[in-house]
């Protein structure tokens, strides 16, 4: 007997989303109800396609293209820029380029009341992001199970950033 819940997902862009979309159309084939949060100037997610998932869009100050020159930005940073720097110099300039981008993205989601209030009604069982430093964050919003799909370093670290965006949980 299989359990079928409600997965709320927060996706990243390019490869995170590449892989995540076959998961999440697995899982609802197999009777999950499955909603993807993404942003208006999601690259990939085309919430537009016909699909067997729901998708939940909210309006970000970012454009398609501002968010796509932010990605080469730091591709053509980690690339070439990376075995020609100072470490330490590259990795704050790389931070500094990803949490400009992260925390406007987190934000923007956040803040929209309508948004989470939205979301906090649909009673989702669980919230799960592939390495967003904004997911933690979401769950506590909404009181649910977190779960970060790709675990790395980076994710710790990132889940270790979100402390700093207390300021937008409601007291």
């Amino acid at each position: 007997m299989w359990f079928c819940g409600m997965v709320l997902m927060w996706p990243m862009e390019y490869s995170h989303w590449t892989n995540l979309n076959t998961i999440l159309d697995e899982l609802a084939q197999r009777g999950h109800e499955v909603t993807v949060l993404v942003s208006s100037a999601s690259i990939l997610v085309d919430p537009n396609k016909q699909s067997v998932l729901n998708f939940e869009v909210y309006l970000t100050a970012f454009t398609e293209n501002e968010l796509h020159l932010l990605f080469m930005k730091w591709t053509k940073m980690w690339s070439y820029e990376l075995p020609k720097s100072i470490f330490w110099a590259f990795i704050f300039f790389y931070f500094l380029l990803k949490y400009t981008s992260s925390i406007t993205l987190c934000e923007d989601a956040i803040l929209t009341k309508n948004l989470t209030k939205k979301l906090q009604e649909s009673k989702f069982d669980v919230l799960g992001d592939a390495v967003s430093p904004y997911g933690e964050l979401m769950s506590e919003l909404l009181n649910l199970l977190w779960s970060i799909v790709f675990d790395s370093l980076l994710a710790i670290h990132m889940k270790n950033s979100v402390e700093g965006l207390h300021y937008l949980l409601p007291m």
